[in-house]
């Protein structure tokens, strides 16, 4: 009975994971647009978003159904518990991605010209990627590369609003474009720090932190 329940346990740690990946393909390709300048739709963006969030439901009922079926000891309910809220943030990404895309289609071609954005989402893709590493590799230190990373997204979404601001000073921007162009700063910082907030919660998986 407890190896099957090991087991289980592993199943919904390799959900996680391809989650994740769902959301590294679909920043990837959100950096890619931003870097060309360019505008490649996610394939159907809107079905993207809901087989996100059924996958995302599917592994929640799963971790909920082993719950329930079992008689975990404290150990195993803290693993639960943090596994059900990396679904939460795994989830949240692939929402602000889409968001995010979403903004870009909507902007002008004069209007793409953004290297800062293309900095912050390549940094934002690096945690994602080294995150997939060290979750598949149950490494530590590579999960708190991830949190490091996420200070130098903060850091360039702070540059990335002093220049808008500037241009919005210097006439050289419009209100809603800048707005626009924000507001996608700001979704790779919250992406940062769900992917910041994933590596913290394996961390403590990892060393039993409860």
């Amino acid at each position: 009975m407890r190896e099957r329940f090991i087991d289980q346990l592993a199943s919904i740690e390799n959900e996680e994971i391809v989650l994740l990946r769902r959301d590294v393909e679909a920043i990837k390709e959100l950096v890619f647009n931003i870097k060309t300048g360019e505008v490649h739709q996610l394939d159907r963006l809107e079905q993207f978003e809901d087989e996100t969030y059924r996958l995302q439901r599917s592994a929640e009922h799963s971790a909920l159904m082993l719950l329930m079926r079992q008689q975990p000891v404290a150990d195993d309910l803290h693993v639960l518990t943090l596994s059900l809220g990396m679904f939460k943030h795994i989830s949240r990404i692939a929402v602000q991605v889409v968001e995010s895309q979403r903004l870009w289609i909507g902007l002008s071609d004069a209007s793409r010209q953004v290297p800062l954005l293309q900095k912050q989402g390549e940094l934002v893709l690096e945690m994602a990627n080294i995150l997939i590493v060290a979750l598949e590799a149950k490494n530590s230190e590579l999960l708190q590369n991830v949190v490091d990373i996420d200070d130098k997204v903060d850091d360039v979404f702070i540059d990335v609003k002093a220049k808008i601001v500037q241009a919005i000073q210097d006439r050289t921007i419009e209100a809603n474009v800048a707005v626009d162009l924000i507001l996608m700063g700001k979704y790779f910082e919250k992406m940062g720090d769900h992917l910041a907030s994933i590596s913290r919660q394996a961390i403590r998986l990892i060393d039993k932190i409860w």
